[in-house]
This record gives C-alpha cells, structure tokens and sequence, in this order.
C-alpha cells in the first residue's frame, strides 16, 4: 500500500487515526493477502435504540466481503468492564456472521507478521 500512496493516518484509535499497532497490523495484511483492508469499519447492528446494543460497532480493520474483522486491544481493554463489552461485542458480531480476531498492540507490535498470518491461514482455507 505504501508503494500507491496509501498511509493511514496515525493518532490514536476509537476515531482518532490509527493506532501504530493498526497501522502495522494493517500494512502487514495487505502485504499478506493484497487485500486492501479497510481501517475503522463501521458494521451496522439494526438493533433499535435502547436495545442494549449501539446502532453500529465498529472494528479496527476489516475485510467485509469475508466478513473478517480484526481489533487492536490497547491497554483500555483489560478492566472487566471493557472485556465484558468486547466479549459481548464480539458475540454479536459473530452472530452476524464475522470471523472476528483479537490481538493486544503488545503482540502486534512484537510480531506483527504472525499477527497477520493466524488472520490469513484461518480465512484462507
């Protein structure tokens, strides 16, 4: 992606740019699958207001023609709180049909190539 141009812009998730654990696990797919990965994918729930659940969740990156979804955990995400609504999350997003993957920035940052493997050798079968 980086020889068209393509750079994401790096600040800091949760609709602030990408995150450098994003952006390397997002550069690394595409150099693994030449998919072209699409950063903070909004997935629509067409659950009502005040359902329990938001009108859209969003993912780190995605790839919706094979319904894969990657998220990035930063440290935010290991209160109980936070892992509670990222397991409920990821719940309802499989139910809709998405394979979802989870990964800490820790690991992706030190090993961003397995990252994108365990993603790839998963769907690509």
């Amino acid at each position: 992606m980086r020889e068209r141009g393509i750079r994401p812009v790096r600040r800091g998730g949760n609709g602030q740019g990408l995150t450098d654990a994003q952006s390397a696990l997002w550069v690394e797919l595409w150099r693994v699958t030449q998919l072209e990965w699409i950063p903070e994918h909004p997935i629509r729930t067409l659950q009502p207001r005040g359902s329990g659940y938001p009108t859209n969740y969003k993912v780190d990156l995605a790839w919706p023609d094979l319904k894969i979804a990657v998220e990035c955990d930063g440290p935010s995400h290991s209160s109980l709180t936070r892992k509670a609504q990222d397991q409920k999350k990821q719940k309802f997003l499989e139910s809709l049909g998405w394979k979802v993957f989870r990964f800490s920035n820790q690991e992706i940052l030190e090993n961003t190539e397995a990252c994108a493997q365990a993603v790839w050798s998963t769907t690509s079968k």
